[in-house]
C-alpha cells in the first residue's frame, strides 16, 4: 500500500502557494549552483586570507581550487538529480484533501523496484533505441565526474577504494529513491559502476597533464597542498 506524508501549511491560498513556488525556486538548479559557488569563493576568502598574502604563492582562482569548486558543483548537482527531484511537492488535489495543503510524497509502495540484472535495460531498448542509448549512457555518465574529482582531489583514493565508495554511493541512492516516486534498480548500480571504471580511467590517462597544470598534486606537493588549495 502507497505511503505519503500530508502536510497542512496554512489555510490562506496564496501563503501556501508562494510557499511551494520558494520551494521550488530555492531547489532549482540554477540557484544551487550559485549557492554552492558562492560559498566555495568565500571559503577560499577566509582560507587565504589566514595564509600569507603574498599573492605569487596564493592564487585565489588557483588550478586546484577550480576543481574543487567544480567538485562541490558536481555533489550539488548529483544530490538534486537524484534524491531531490522536481516532483518533491504537489499541490493536493482539493477534492482528496484540504484544499490548502501541500503532499510530500515520501513512503513505501511508491518506487517501481527491479532485482533482476539487465532487465530495465532490455526494456528501455526495446522501448526504443534512442531513449535505451540515453537512459544507459545517462547512468553511466552519473559517477565518472564521482570518480574522476575524487582521484584528483584525494591522494587516498585509489581506484579500488574510488570503487568500493562509488558502490556505496549508488546503492544510498537507490535506497532513498526506493522511498520516493522514482525506481530502484539494480541496472542503475550496474551502469553506475561502469561509469566509475571509466572515471577511474580517464583520470589515469591525464594523470601526467593535470600535474603539469597543477590541478592534480604528487606525492611531495600533497605534504605543502594548505599553501595552494
Amino acid at each position: 500500500m502507497k505511503e505519503y506524508i500530508a502536510i497542512a501549511f496554512d489555510k490562506d491560498g496564496d501563503r501556501v502557494e508562494s510557499v511551494e513556488q520558494l520551494a521550488h525556486y530555492l531547489a532549482s538548479m540554477p540557484i544551487l549552483i550559485l549557492i554552492t559557488l558562492l560559498l566555495c569563493c568565500l571559503c577560499f576568502a577566509v582560507k587565504t586570507t589566514k595564509q600569507n598574502s603574498n599573492i605569487k604563492q596564493h592564487h585565489f582562482f588557483s588550478a586546484r581550487r577550480i576543481a574543487i569548486a567544480a567538485y562541490a558543483v558536481y555533489l550539488v548537482i548529483l544530490i538534486r538529480m537524484t534524491i531531490l527531484p522536481d516532483f518533491v511537492f504537489f499541490r493536493a488535489d482539493p477534492y482528496v484533501y484540504e484544499k490548502d495543503t501541500l503532499v510530500i510524497y515520501i513512503g513505501a509502495g511508491l518506487s517501481e523496484v527491479n532485482y533482476i540484472p539487465f532487465k530495465s535495460i532490455v526494456e528501455q531498448f526495446e522501448h526504443s533505441l534512442i531513449y535505451g542509448i540515453f537512459q544507459t549512457l545517462s547512468n553511466i555518465a552519473l559517477l565518472i565526474p564521482y570518480a574522476f574529482l575524487s582521484r584528483l582531489l584525494f591522494k587516498s583514493f585509489t581506484t579500488k577504494k574510488t570503487v568500493i565508495v562509488g558502490i556505496l554511493i549508488s546503492c544510498a541512492i537507490e535506497m532513498i529513491q526506493f522511498f520516493e516516486p522514482r525506481s530502484m534498480d539494480i541496472d542503475d548500480v550496474i551502469l553506475n559502476m561502469i561509469g566509475v571504471l571509466l572515471g577511474c580511467f580517464l583520470f589515469d590517462k591525464t594523470k601526467h597533464w593535470l600535474s603539469q597544470k597543477r590541478f592534480y598534486l604528487e606525492m611531495p606537493e600533497y605534504k605543502r597542498c594548505d599553501e595552494t588549495v
